[in-house]
């Protein structure tokens, strides 16, 4: 597998990258954004499709959306402090 630029991808270049602190900052933030917009969707495409239509069925696909978002948030996390030294 290779980046854009068709530089390898491997452990060593991913912890070269996470060895510069404000580059684990964006990526944090990367990820939980990116993380937000699928938790996010989740639940406007089930309100768009009817599945969450009343107000206690909103309540509760917020509650599953906020659990999404935060166990998928965690393992992102994770998975950068993985490289971090």
């Amino acid at each position: 597998m290779a980046m854009a630029l068709g530089t390898p991808l491997n452990y060593d270049m991913m912890a070269n990258i996470f060895s510069n602190p404000w580059m684990v900052v964006f990526y944090i933030v990367g990820v939980l954004t990116a993380v937000f917009h699928l938790s996010n969707g989740l639940w406007s495409f089930c309100v768009h499709w009817g599945i969450l239509v009343s107000p206690r069925a909103q309540r509760i696909g917020t509650y599953v959306s906020i659990v999404i978002f935060i166990l998928l948030g965690y393992v992102g996390i994770r998975a950068i402090f993985a490289f971090v030294a």
